[in-house]
């Protein structure tokens, strides 16, 4: 049975986002499925509907951490493997060629000469411990058009330095998660798009996932649009909103990939239930992992609470998900089989608006109680 709750959803189009899409899952079964606003009122009048997709944004972390743990599953690599051993590719990528690996750089040595660097390890990009910086200032690759070169990117993040020897503090860093996408590729010898798709969206029969989609398309209303962007001199619909990935052609670790809330809540499920491939690996993944500070992180995923500081009418202790910058989530609560995926397109109204904060509290509030009453 569905529960609608569009006009609550509605109420928040103006002071949230001009579009929310939202599903739920209880038990398994769909209980939620809601759209509502706009998907771009400045450039169109186009209503959004259940397939508008969405730049889901960091919960694409939510991917690329399941599919490196796939891989530690199939025994192909090792949490504990080192990065600068495990995938001397990516090392070179980090100087940029072999001829600048001696180049001066502005922390005085390169990031893979640093020490500290050997020492991170796949555990400590997963769980943003490996001491690198949060981001990485991009403007000498900017342009109007995208700049497909991931290796300038990663070369990019060369020229960093680290803040602390890994495993000491947690710094949520977008950086370690494009050097773990990076790894993917090395590991596997395949693109990370292909790898995500062969691994976990084709097995699960997503039908609105995917990385790139308006390259496919030449119809601007399948997407909930973003931000006016200055550098592209255009606003954004239908290709990635985050500039790294965008200049890395729409695909890396850390953000890229467009998706529906039924897919993402579809794709929640299976950490639940251990029969399925993810479920396998989920109590791994969502195992609380003290990373300083009383900061408690799973290997890709955050926890919804601080452990000892459970509100009664939200998520349970132990529930764990992501979000997304541009005003995404995926919530999942095992100990109610439920999972509540939340998109929106927040940053359209700049990326200043934190209304999505609050809304997401009060729409997990009052799900919750609609659960906790059985009234469904």
């Amino acid at each position: 049975m569905h529960v609608n709750i569009d006009g609550y959803a509605r109420n928040h189009l103006q002071s949230v986002a001009p579009a929310i899409q939202i599903s739920v899952r209880h038990k398994g079964n769909e209980i939620v499925r809601s759209s509502s606003g706009k998907s771009a009122p400045d450039e169109a009048d186009t209503e959004i509907n259940d397939e508008t997709q969405f730049d889901i944004a960091s919960v694409t972390k939510l991917f690329t951490a399941s599919v490196f743990m796939l891989l530690v599953q199939r025994g192909m690599v090792s949490l504990d493997d080192r990065l600068s051993t495990r995938c001397p590719n990516v090392v070179l990528q980090l100087y940029g060629s072999v001829e600048h690996k001696n180049a001066p750089h502005k922390s005085g040595k390169p990031l893979a000469q640093q020490i500290g660097f050997e020492d991170i390890s796949f555990r400590h990009l997963l769980l943003h411990t490996s001491g690198l910086e949060p981001s990485v200032t991009l403007d000498h690759l900017s342009d109007k058009q995208a700049v497909v070169d991931k290796q300038a990117v990663v070369a990019a993040i060369g020229r960093t330095s680290l803040n602390t020897n890994p495993g000491y503090k947690y710094i949520y860093s977008d950086l370690g998660f494009i050097l773990l996408g990076q790894a993917i590729s090395e590991i596997t010898g395949k693109s990370l798009e292909k790898i995500i798709n062969e691994l976990i969206i084709k097995p699960l029969k997503l039908k609105k996932t995917e990385f790139c989609p308006r390259y496919s398309t030449d119809s601007y209303d399948l997407f909930a649009a973003t931000e006016w962007c200055r550098k592209r001199g255009r606003r954004v619909i239908g290709e990635v909103h985050d500039e790294k990935a965008w200049l890395m052609g729409g695909v890396a670790g850390h953000a890229g990939l467009f998706s529906n809330a039924t897919d993402l809540s579809l794709f929640g499920t299976t950490f639940i239930h251990g029969e399925t491939f993810m479920g396998a690996i989920s109590k791994k993944m969502t195992q609380p992992c003290h990373v300083g500070e009383c900061a408690y992180r799973g290997l890709g995923f955050a926890f919804y609470h601080n452990l000892d500081n459970v509100e009664p009418d939200t998520m349970s202790a132990y529930s764990f998900g992501h979000t997304g910058f541009t005003g995404t989530s995926l919530w999942i609560d095992p100990s109610r089989d439920l999972v509540v995926a939340c998109l929106t397109n927040r940053v359209y109204y700049g990326r200043e608006n934190m209304a999505i904060a609050g809304f997401r509290r009060e729409i997990h509030r009052h799900i919750i109680s609609l659960v906790d009453a059985e009234k469904f």
